[in-house]
């Protein structure tokens, strides 16, 4: 950065033999430097002096490049800090500038991809149908003012006229941009996507992304401009998406808005694409975070060089920088941790009081996916979960009224729940009351996560011991992203079951063996601790209930469910075609032999193992 003696901010120096004598003192040490000037070129300083300046009275000693050249002179950060025209806010870590001046800035940097060119990412998209499913031609539907937007859909490569025969067409419809009077064209492909194999990818949970946001004060998204059109079509699935017109039949070239897979195919290149960049996506919003506005800023300018890198094209209006906190898949992410969207809860707070079963499940699942905010939630909500019942009669009086107030209420004001933080130790506190459980996620005693569910039928005729260790195993399960590769500390207030654990497995019941079974790819130290926090989740647990498998024959043993499929179907061929396996395999599920000399001499290794 390049400072002149002439810079305008009111800073002047004290007297012009000043500046005389110290140039002629700075020519005689002089102190040559490099200095980078905006746009890349260099600028050669001829020395460095101090000067004497006043702002409002005070006075400062300024450092000063002095050049040979015509430029336009500028005050350094340094220099505006010392001063006091730029300050650091310690709240936000953000700039006292106005952050639209530095947004403009960085869209004018990057301005290739903010342009109105279509991106084209490193990406081909292959459909694959089902063969079962016939082919089916729809015939066209008229749409008024169609024909301009086909012919600018057309210019930019995203559709062309298709002339010979097609076994699939669709029904084009018209859809209006959110916002906008302009309209945007997409197919109706309900024939198409029944045929469609979906590749299943799994979308990122808000969870997910608050874990990589660790500590991050400073925010900034990024939006994929038409998203799905920056992907390209092979020719076969180009011809897919054939679809009628009143001009004639056109085929997307990119691919179209519409297809149910079309969410999961974007999802899966842009993480493949931005793979080990700091940032986290779910479709077309990118989020960056930092803990400094340093870190935030080289955080950025790496996505955004990567973005580059694979002709990315971003929508400038939608792209927001250098925020303190920022909106992202229905909820609020800031600098103390994970809040609820207030767009989202104000829509709980106006809803209106439910009249039947429908419009209490209706309001129930809405609540629901804000219920993480909240520890008591199924205590709060258990008096209307109970008018869901078949069996109950619907009766709508004062204590469900008060649950309806009470839950709207705190869904308006939910507390902040911490981010997830990799290098922190982490707590799971668990409990399990006569029908449901109940479990929390702690770091340095700040709730990460809440968790509860109601126990089936069937569970709930477990005994107390095997209802608390199903707790254990359900809190491990829900919280496996969290505690995965870690070493943590599970709290149980059930001290039976802090004995059995402290047993060899082989010594527990059958029961409790399995759910053992299920908790040895978990580093856990078991301890026993009195839980408020759990104990009130495990008392008025949510609807869902803990699917696991253990009261069938086959069960995960060890970290069999932490192998992929390719590798667990190999370990299978390789199983089948050991003749020993076979053996063994037969007697753990059919019995063993009760004399020894019927005992096949490759087994009597194992038998150990199965006494008792």
């Amino acid at each position: 950065m390049k400072v002149d003696t002439g810079a305008k901010c009111n800073v002047l120096p004290k007297k012009t033999v000043n500046i005389i004598r110290a140039y002629k003192q700075m020519k005689a040490h002089p102190k040559s430097v490099n200095l980078i000037a905006f746009g890349g070129s260099k600028v050669q300083t001829s020395g460095v002096m101090k000067l004497q300046c006043f702002l409002h009275g005070q006075s400062h000693m300024l450092s000063f490049f002095v050049v040979n050249e015509d430029v336009q002179p500028i005050l350094g950060l340094c220099a505006c800090r010392e001063i006091g025209l730029v300050s650091f806010s310690n709240d936000v870590h953000q700039l006292s500038t106005s952050t639209d001046d530095l947004s403009q800035q960085l869209i004018t940097e990057y301005s290739d991809l903010f342009s109105d060119e279509l991106g084209r990412l490193p990406v081909t998209y292959r459909m694959t149908l089902n063969p079962d499913v016939k082919p089916a031609v729809r015939p066209a539907h008229r749409i008024a003012l169609a024909m301009k937007e086909l012919d600018r859909m057309e210019k930019l490569g995203i559709i062309t006229p298709v002339s010979e025969p097609t076994d699939w067409v669709s029904s084009m419809v018209a859809t209006n941009k959110k916002g906008k009077d302009e309209i945007r064209i997409c197919i109706n492909p309900r024939d198409l996507n029944t045929a469609l194999k979906r590749p299943h990818h799994p979308m990122r949970t808000a969870e997910e992304v608050a874990a990589i946001m660790s500590n991050a004060t400073v925010f900034s998204v990024l939006d994929a401009k038409n998203s799905f059109w920056q992907v390209s079509l092979d020719q076969k699935s180009s011809m897919l998406t054939t679809f009628s017109t009143c001009f004639g039949r056109y085929r997307f070239l990119r691919m179209p808005f519409g297809l149910n897979a079309a969410s999961e195919v974007f999802q899966r290149a842009m993480e493949q694409i931005f793979a080990g960049y700091p940032c986290a996506i779910i479709v077309d919003d990118i989020l960056i975070g930092g803990r400094t506005v340093k870190e935030h800023d080289d955080n950025l300018r790496k996505v955004l060089d990567r973005a580059r890198e694979v002709n990315l094209r971003l929508n400038p209006l939608k792209c927001k920088f250098w925020l303190n906190q920022v909106s992202y898949v229905g909820h609020i992410f800031t600098s103390e941790g994970l809040k609820a969207d207030p767009s989202k809860t104000a829509a709980i707070k106006e809803m209106p009081v439910p009249t039947d079963v429908q419009a209490l499940q209706r309001f129930l699942g809405i609540v629901h996916y804000l219920g993480k905010f909240i520890p008591n939630f199924s205590h709060l909500s258990a008096p209307l979960r109970q008018l869901t019942h078949k069996d109950s009669e619907w009766m709508w009086d004062t204590q469900h009224q008060a649950a309806f107030d009470a839950l709207r209420e705190h869904m308006s004001n939910p507390p902040v729940l911490s981010y997830y933080d990799v290098s922190k130790p982490v707590t799971l506190t668990c409990d399990a009351s006569q029908y449901g459980l109940g479990a929390a996620c702690l770091q340095e005693g700040q709730p990460v996560a809440y968790a509860s569910c109601t126990l089936t039928d069937t569970e709930t005729r477990y005994a107390q011991v095997e209802k608390e260790l199903l707790a254990v195993v359900f809190a491990c399960t829900k919280f496996h992203d969290y505690i995965y590769g870690k070493s943590v500390v599970v709290e149980t207030d059930h001290q039976p079951l802090v004995t059995i654990l402290r047993k060899p497995i082989h010594a527990a019941p059958a029961r409790l063996q399995r759910m053992l079974l299920r908790l040895q790819k978990d580093n856990i130290t078991k301890c026993g601790k009195q839980m408020c926090l759990a104990d009130t989740l495990s008392r008025a647990p949510s609807r869902t209930t803990f699917q696991q498998s253990e009261e069938e024959d086959n069960f995960d043993v060890m970290t069999v469910s932490c192998i992929s499929s390719s590798r667990l179907e190999e370990l299978k061929g390789h199983t089948a075609e050991d003749e020993t396996l076979q053996v063994l395999g037969s007697f753990i599920k059919h019995g063993w032999p009760l004399r020894l000399h019927n005992l096949p001499t490759a087994v009597h290794p194992y038998r150990i193992f199965f006494q008792g």
